[in-house]
């Protein structure tokens, strides 16, 4: 006789997540130039992926434990089937029917997030093109150095400038980190059971990520103190 299949699905979310802090650490703790570039440029790969992670495990996990009407089911099962189409599309498609808040690559906390695609695509799809110092390959990425890596950015070719920088990871992981504490919100769905779950989930990570950067500074007191902004 056959056993019944089992179907399981890991929440990969958050091991992205704890990831991104760890490179987002050891970036800020040391002082290796290697580690740096190693933390960031994990960083600026994973942490697209988180946001749309945790988006894909909602509307899975959704899809299955919640009945919120024929109508809010049937979405959640044309999202399932429309897993290739850009992550701002299908969001819009839920908080538009959720009564959420627009994806709007403009407004915070979007804008940050877009940036770090952004960042992410040029180095992942990287051109190899010959550049003047203080240029990108695109306008996005080249406002993004004006206003985050200056005066750096004219001295240096635009990858340098950003996979070279300090703060670099511990800014992509705070930013993502905010995103995913904002997007129940956002999406005006916190009485989801997925979301009443991930917020637990989040306030670790949270203390756990502040633990850290107080080791951190009491380990490096010329560091200035940094808060996580909701």
């Amino acid at each position: 006789m056959a056993e019944d299949t089992k179907y399981t699905m890991i929440e990969m979310s958050k091991f992205m997540l704890s990831t991104c802090r760890r490179h987002a650490h050891a970036a800020h703790l040391t002082d290796d130039t290697d580690t740096v570039l190693d933390s960031n440029m994990s960083i600026l790969f994973l942490a697209p992926s988180v946001i749309e992670a945790t988006f894909n495990e909602f509307v899975s996990i959704s899809s299955i434990f919640e009945d919120r009407g024929e109508e809010t089911n049937e979405l959640f099962d044309l999202l399932k089937k429309k897993e290739r189409e850009p992550l701002y599309k299908r969001w819009n498609k839920l908080s538009s029917h959720l009564g959420g808040t627009e994806w709007n690559k403009e407004e915070e906390p979007f804008c940050y997030i877009y940036d770090i695609k952004n960042i992410r695509n040029g180095l992942v799809h990287f051109k190899g093109d010959f550049l003047p110092n203080g240029e990108a390959p695109s306008k996005d990425i080249e406002r993004f150095l004006r206003e985050s890596c200056a005066p750096v950015y004219n001295d240096c070719p635009w990858t340098a400038a950003i996979i070279s920088h300090p703060d670099m990871a511990l800014w992509a992981y705070e930013t993502t980190l905010n995103l995913c504490f904002k997007m129940p919100k956002l999406l005006n769905a916190e009485d989801f059971q997925y979301f009443e779950k991930m917020k637990y989930t989040l306030q670790e990570e949270l203390v756990t990520h502040l633990d850290g950067m107080d080791l951190i500074m009491s380990d490096q007191p010329h560091m200035k103190e940094r808060k996580f902004k909701e």
